[in-house]
């Protein structure tokens, strides 16, 4: 990733070729195990998204991995939080700290590279070394922008993974009346139901009766929205045996982890999408600098009004 900062920034030729030979022998391999890799792997692994993880992660790894091969007892595992909620969207910087820096050298060595190309009489160097280092300068910005992308925290209001599932069942509600539906997605939090009338508008819903081949399980729930087409529950308070039977039905069917199968892989495709990606970084942090200046001009302004 770093390798075309010693060309662009301090004129070191780390690789003892010609800029022609590479052309020549290394683009082609590098174009050949791209489609080989997108053929053999298209529909379970798209193209460039695992050089994105390993960026994600390089610079993280890089001192435990040390520490654990010198000392290999002092090791340890940390578990991660589970099941939080993030009401706000923002963005870590602590964590893409390093990839920031990187970045910012690859940006200053790509313009640098663009000024010797333009002027390489001045600087007497060979525009065709130029233009492969600012190439390959250009390539590991954008992977690495991609990876920059990943500190975006999104608002995060669900605790459960919710896994698309029709299920029977039947919906108590508070007159007495009982009406049959089916779900559309469970979670071990709660679940949406098709609605099969318009009687949850008016007549709140108790409790649930899912409809299994082993057998029925009744969960108290509340009704968190509702429209026309859907009722969004949420379980109440569940005894651990009624839990246990929920976690087989959600997490433990046959068919709760099959997807159709995903389209075949297409490395433009692929690349545009990491390319949008990077737009979405910038493009989603003015707007959000935007809209908080604005709330913060709203508090001042309503501060002065209230004094």
């Amino acid at each position: 990733m770093t390798a075309p900062l010693a060309y662009l920034l301090f004129n070191l030729n780390i690789i003892h070729s010609s800029a022609s030979l590479i052309f020549a022998y290394a683009l082609p391999h590098l174009f050949l195990a791209i489609y080989v890799n997108s053929r053999m792997n298209g529909r379970h692994r798209y193209s460039f998204w695992g050089e994105i993880y390993d960026l994600v992660l390089a610079f993280h790894i890089v001192l435990p991995t040390v520490v654990t091969m010198i000392f290999p007892k002092r090791g340890k595992f940390n578990v991660t939080d589970k099941g939080a909620l993030l009401n706000v969207g923002y963005f870590d910087f602590s964590v893409v700290r390093p990839h920031l820096i990187i970045a910012l050298l690859l940006g200053a060595g790509v313009i640098a590279g663009i000024v010797r190309a333009f002027a390489h009489d001045y600087f007497g160097v060979d525009p065709r070394v130029i233009a492969l280092n600012v190439g390959w300068g250009l390539y590991s910005l954008i992977f690495l922008l991609a990876a920059i992308a990943v500190a975006r925290e999104t608002r995060q209001t669900r605790k459960t993974i919710r896994v698309d599932a029709a299920i029977p069942v039947l919906l108590h509600h508070a007159s007495g009346i009982v009406s049959r539906s089916v779900t559309a997605d469970l979670s071990m939090g709660g679940c949406r139901i098709v609605a099969p009338d318009e009687r949850h508008l008016n007549d709140e819903i108790e409790e649930i009766e899912l409809l299994l081949q082993s057998g029925a399980i009744n969960i108290p729930v509340k009704t968190i929205a509702s429209d026309e087409d859907f009722i969004r529950l949420m379980f109440d308070d569940i005894p651990l045996s009624r839990r246990r039977e929920l976690v087989r039905v959600v997490l433990s069917r046959a068919d709760a982890w099959i997807n159709p199968p995903k389209p075949q892989d297409n490395p433009f495709r692929s690349l545009g999408t990491i390319m949008r990606c990077v737009f979405d970084l910038f493009w989603l942090t003015w707007k959000n600098r935007r809209e908080n200046r604005r709330l913060r001009a709203q508090a001042a302004a309503q501060e002065e009004g209230n004094a």
